[in-house]
């Protein structure tokens, strides 16, 4: 009996030595993982692991779920794609009567290929901007003798054709409403490394990155008449997408390519847009000052006194040409003059991300803005009614 209760005893000794034993080495493991590990390593115990910040780099870190990330991009991709096709359109020279000689009756009896227009054989592709009819497109029609189409397969004539001066782009009107529109990428939405995706009126995508929005790095002159930046992406768009269109993964409208690749950023046209709804025309804005960038400059002698007024604004600066500020422009007009640092104007801030050429061409010739501006380091501000580029 003894014997028994001694070797029950001893096994129940050894059951508790197992447990306490396991359950010290628990605690053990969660002090480490918490305390030392996660401290050393940043690796948490809970939650997910956030490889944001740059610590794991060379650690042995296994990622199992990489195919749901992958699937869910393009998953939004082919979704983005269905979504903006809506707003592009076929540009075709109007078809004339099928076969001369048949009445209407017998031509609606019969199938007559030649009544029909082909998709894939468009002379151009365009944007719808406006619900009420107004396209931009880089083709610029020889006569009205045009139609538009729908990916609805509805077919509208062109009433009105207007150029835009400081594009190679061109707006087509057609009397219709309710056509679908796309939202535009605000300029601060528009940043390098982001995914862009290149869509046609054949319903053809390409998926393409920003690598730079600006053309010009090695000027450091503007003229405020004069867009000089674009959209740079990291492979040249093909013959087949040389005037397509930018989305993002929203859906929103980002650039505008023309028939030599290049991209115009969609921010660009916001002013001519505005002046077609306003006046029926284009009205493009004219300052008339050559300026210099200061955001895009580094200071040398980042110490010396008052040097930091340098810092952002445009610098009005004297071109190859000796020209400042052109004569008889607004500008000359409001007493500005060389060596004046415009730094905002209609209390917008002129800086690393808002250009002075950006600025005013988010305006219509006519209006008027105030500009800030500082002269000989006294901050001052003007009225300026802009003038129309010629």
């Amino acid at each position: 009996m003894k014997q028994e209760f001694k070797k029950n005893s001893l096994i129940m000794v050894i059951i508790l030595s197992v447990i306490f034993g396991m359950s010290a080495g628990i605690v053990g493991g969660l002090i480490a993982k918490v305390y030392i590990l996660e401290g050393k390593y940043n690796l948490p115990f809970f939650g997910e692991i956030d490889l944001s910040n740059g610590y794991y780099r060379g650690s042995n870190i296994i990622i199992r779920d990489a195919k749901k990330v992958v699937v869910e991009q393009n998953d939004k991709v082919v979704e983005t794609i269905n979504s903006v096709r809506g707003s592009l359109v076929g540009i075709y020279r109007e078809n004339p009567a099928a076969e001369p000689g048949l009445k209407a009756k017998d031509q609606s009896d019969k199938f007559i290929l030649k009544n029909y227009y082909k998709i894939g054989q468009e002379a151009a592709q365009g944007l719808i901007i406006t619900s009420d009819g107004w396209v931009i497109t880089n083709f610029l029609p020889d006569s009205m003798d045009y139609v538009i189409i729908t990916q609805d397969k509805k077919v509208y004539s062109i009433d009105k054709i207007m150029s835009d001066t400081l594009t190679s782009f061109n707006f087509l009107h057609v009397v219709a409403k309710d056509l679908p529109v796309r939202k535009f990428a605000e300029e601060n939405e528009i940043n390098n490394g982001q995914i862009v995706l290149a869509v046609n009126w054949s319903g053809e995508s390409l998926i393409d990155s920003i690598v730079n929005t600006e053309e010009n790095l090695d000027s450091f002159l503007f003229f405020s008449d004069l867009f000089s930046d674009k959209v740079k992406l990291a492979n040249d768009l093909s013959e087949k997408f040389s005037d397509s269109f930018l989305f993002n993964l929203s859906g929103d409208i980002v650039g505008l390519s023309d028939n030599r690749g290049e991209v115009e950023v969609i921010t660009h046209f916001s002013g001519a847009i505005n002046s077609l709804l306003k006046n029926k025309t284009i009205m493009r804005p004219s300052l008339g000052v050559n300026y210099i960038d200061l955001s895009k400059l580094v200071n040398a002698m980042p110490n010396t006194v008052d040097q930091d007024k340098f810092e952002q604004g445009a610098l009005i600066y004297k071109n190859t040409n000796g020209i400042s500020v052109v004569k008889y422009s607004s500008a000359e007009k409001a007493g500005l003059k060389d060596g004046d640092i415009i730094i905002s104007i209609d209390g917008i801030e002129i800086n690393k991300n808002n250009n002075l050429t950006n600025i005013v061409q988010r305006y219509i010739a006519g209006e008027n803005i105030n500009i800030v501006y500082l002269r000989d380091g006294e901050e001052k501000d003007v009225d300026i009614k802009l003038g129309e580029v010629e």
